[in-house]
């Protein structure tokens, strides 16, 4: 079977040969023989590069991506959604490790952890906002709604953040797909403030004190009430 669709696949992703390789457990060289059509493949490794992108339909792994159809309009939209898929994935698998009630009381004991913790953090709501552009959400729609309101269900640690991430959005004009008041900066501060609100309450530190400033600015920059953020 020659797999003419998965460099296109795998650069989507934003992965090398060797990243790619890694995850797999197999070499670059694979991954590039692979590619080219010049090493068979077992079912076993097939359906194991389905479930690693997350692919519900088996005809991207096959398709040429070069060539212009409707078809390929269609397979190139559903890559899309698996890559995003996967940014939440990722996010999720982060989210549920590091950041629940169990391991913020018991595990962060200083304010150096409390800041390590945090732009670790910020370091991936970043690639979040960034893998959810405007002309994305214009592309892709409701689709997005759906799959991470889908994903989000199946953790609630994970859920009450995704749904605060949903309801930033929302309050930028983002869900109105491709609005010009879209700004990721904006969204990074709103979710950086919340969250910085959240490590310090469950630590029962008096640190948000000190931040009290910056939380008011937040509210006038965003014009919320307090009712807006989601109590944990």
């Amino acid at each position: 079977m020659e797999l003419k669709g998965l460099k296109f696949l795998r650069k989507s992703f934003g992965m090398t040969m060797k990243e790619l390789g890694e995850k797999l457990d197999v070499s670059p060289t694979t991954i590039n023989l692979w590619e080219k059509g010049q090493m068979p493949i077992t079912q076993e490794r097939l359906y194991e590069l389905n479930n690693f992108f997350l692919l519900d339909n088996p005809k991207i792994l096959c398709h040429d991506f070069e060539e212009e159809s409707l078809e390929t309009s269609n397979l190139i939209l559903e890559v899309e959604l698996a890559r995003l898929q996967y940014k939440i994935k990722q996010y999720n698998e982060l989210y549920a490790s590091k950041i629940n009630e169990d391991y913020l009381l018991n595990k962060i004991e200083s304010v150096e952890e409390n800041k390590e913790l945090f732009e670790e953090l910020i370091d991936v709501i970043n690639e979040m906002s960034k893998s959810l552009s405007p002309k994305e959400f214009k592309e892709i729609g409701l689709e997005v709604k759906r799959i991470i309101e889908r994903l989000s269900s199946k953790s609630t640690v994970v859920s009450n953040n995704i749904k605060l991430w949903l309801d930033v959005m929302k309050f930028n004009g983002i869900t109105k797909y491709g609005d010009n008041n879209y700004n990721k900066y904006s969204v990074e501060d709103y979710i950086k403030a919340d969250i910085q609100k959240k490590i310090n309450v469950l630590n029962n530190m008096n640190a948000w004190n000190a931040d009290e400033e910056h939380y008011k600015r937040m509210e006038e920059k965003f014009n919320l009430d307090d009712e807006f953020f989601i109590e944990y």
